[in-house]
């Protein structure tokens, strides 16, 4: 296994299964470690000392070199010295603001976890093998590992870890001062990330925005001896709901634009973990990505998926039609005036019946949903070329500049 670096920081715990053969746990220590070059994942880790020497508690990390490689590869953008939001280059870290070769802090937590977590989630098998200690457990070109073993229970669980001093300033600029200020949303973007940020910063708009719409009813609420006063009221509200929804749009463009994260949809986003198949190099980024060939995932999704779809959209027909049927005999057996605790329940009893139906037809759809996205080979289609131009677009204007020299 290759040497742990000496300021080894742990980012994320993999939880193996208790009883997993040291063989595994120990190619799998080294398939982490494994430089990308050669198939591996680039990181750093290590079992739980804790532990023991059969520890089946991994830790994983990542040098701050591989972080920044990784970002430039998953097109993570940050602010340049003239805090313009652009894709990150290795090449031209230096130009980029807050940057330092002894700076360990330049990327977020919150974008530390993102690398490491997707770099888990791509490390994908070469060529056609078996896990080590467990023969019969195939692992296929281009199939994401991780999720392999995810699918066989050999990885029980993984989750990040905390920092604790953070959480301690978090928590003391959040709510340890009683006070009407919003949520430390910058604070929250560092430690979260964008997606848990972007919640809380709606929650405070959203609160905001209330107290007028509260102050408007209570008012309304003691005006007396106006018969059209809710009305109006409604017709205010309706007003104030269109207003909100577009300052809203407005604000959290703004926001996300200052992150760096509206173009997220045009990101280089890797195939999704299920999705396996031959590795090929990408035409527009350049990686080695599984593919599948076009006619056959045509084929699978027209001749299987588009029958499914019918067949459940004529199960739902059947289903609506039913309830009305029901519905309609509950009504005359209340008519036929029967005793009172079977009118009552005749009463409810159409409801509960669809509601139950409901819920154990969701639960089926959503079980052979997966089974055909992993069957039908589908893969996420995100719009590389608009991202590419963006990216070479960022690279023409410091290269006219000079910037790099």
């Amino acid at each position: 296994m290759p040497a742990q670096s000496e300021t080894f920081r742990p980012l994320i715990v993999i939880e193996l299964c208790p009883d997993i053969q040291l063989d595994t746990r120990d190619w799998l220590l080294s398939l982490l470690c494994t430089p990308k070059a050669n198939g591996g994942a680039g990181l750093l880790a290590r079992p739980l000392a804790e532990k023991g020497p059969e520890s089946t508690v991994l830790l994983v990390g990542a040098v701050h070199e591989r972080l920044l490689l990784s970002a430039e590869a998953f097109g993570l953008l940050k602010p340049d010295a003239e805090r313009e939001m652009r894709p990150f280059t290795f090449r031209a870290r230096h130009l980029f603001q807050d940057y330092s070769d002894d700076n360990d802090d330049f990327f977020m937590p919150s974008e530390q976890l993102f690398i490491v977590k997707r770099e888990l989630d791509n490390l994908r098998a070469v060529e056609k093998e078996s896990v080590i200690g467990y023969p019969k457990i195939a692992l296929y070109p281009g199939k994401s590992i991780f999720r392999r073993l995810q699918s066989k229970r050999l990885v029980r669980q993984m989750y990040p870890l905390h920092d604790q001093d953070m959480l301690r300033k978090l928590a003391a600029s959040w709510y340890g001062n009683i006070d009407l200020k919003l949520a430390p949303i910058d604070d929250i973007r560092r430690y979260f990330g964008d997606s848990v940020a972007l919640y809380f910063s709606f929650l405070g708009y959203l609160t905001s925005a209330l107290i007028p719409v509260g102050a408007l009813g209570l008012l309304f609420a003691l005006v007396g001896g106006q018969k059209d006063r809710h009305a109006a009221l409604a017709l205010l509200l309706l007003i104030w709901v269109c207003l909100f929804i577009r300052l809203w749009k407005r604000h959290s463009a703004v926001l996300a634009y200052s992150w760096g994260s509206l173009l997220l949809h045009f990101d280089f986003e890797e195939p999704r973990p299920g999705f396996h198949g031959p590795l090929a190099k990408n035409l527009v980024t350049g990686r080695d990505e599984p593919t599948f060939p076009t006619w056959k995932r045509a084929l699978r999704v027209y001749l299987i998926s588009v029958p499914f779809v019918i067949a459940s959209l004529g199960l739902a027909t059947i289903v609506m039609f039913a309830y009305f049927w029901l519905e309609e005999w509950a009504l005359d057996f209340r008519l036929a005036e029967p005793p009172a605790p079977l009118a009552f329940l005749s009463l409810y009893l159409p409801s509960a019946i669809y509601v139950v139906v409901i819920e154990v037809l969701n639960r089926v759809y959503r079980i052979l949903a997966e089974v055909l996205t992993e069957w039908g080979m589908l893969v996420h289609c995100k719009v590389h070329w608009v991202r590419f131009l963006i990216f070479m677009e960022g690279e023409r204007k410091i290269h006219k500049s000079g910037r790099y020299s």
